[in-house]
């Protein structure tokens, strides 16, 4: 091929973006990007301490004759335990503690009736995950049995604010 034609093919496929057809393509491209990007399902927690709540409190309501959302459902929170606990000011080996939890847990959950069989064995996984989680600091400190959470800097600051 020679230069002049070479310069031809450059401008062929230049000029629609100087000329701005294309941003019609890449207005598309970004707001399908955005929408896909901004899409959270209405039942992910927000913070690992919810996930912990919500993953007890299906638990504690699955039945065999449970729905396959409600079951659907418990399996996305705890696909999304160490997401979440990743988000946080957890260190590495709560991390990885919440990582094998929700990966045995997930191993469990082939079906609705192989979970109720493990579910004792979860649950006590997941009172221990309690206390990894109590013991971690410096976010909000929560009293997961009764879905109770405060920040310990503000009931301390009330405590002591008639000195």
């Amino acid at each position: 091929m020679n230069h002049h034609h070479l310069t031809w093919i450059r401008i062929i496929f230049i000029a629609p973006l100087i000329c701005g057809c294309g941003d019609v393509l890449t207005s598309e491209v970004l707001e399908n990007d955005h929408h896909l990007e901004h899409h959270v399902p209405d039942h992910k927690p927000v913070s690992i301490q919810a996930a912990w709540k919500v993953t007890q409190e299906r638990l504690i309501a699955l039945r065999p004759d449970s729905t396959h959302t409600d079951f659907t459902q418990l399996k996305d929170v705890l696909t999304w335990l160490p997401e979440l606990a990743g988000d946080s000011d957890l260190k590495r080996p709560a991390w990885e503690q919440i990582q094998r939890f929700s990966n045995q847990t997930l191993l469990h959950a082939t079906t609705v009736d192989n979970l109720l069989t493990h579910r004792q064995t979860v649950l006590a996984e997941l009172e221990t995950l309690r206390a990894l989680l109590q013991d971690a600091g410096n976010g909000p400190r929560f009293d997961l049995r009764h879905s109770h959470f405060s920040d310990d800097s503000n009931s301390h600051s009330q405590e002591h604010s008639h000195d």
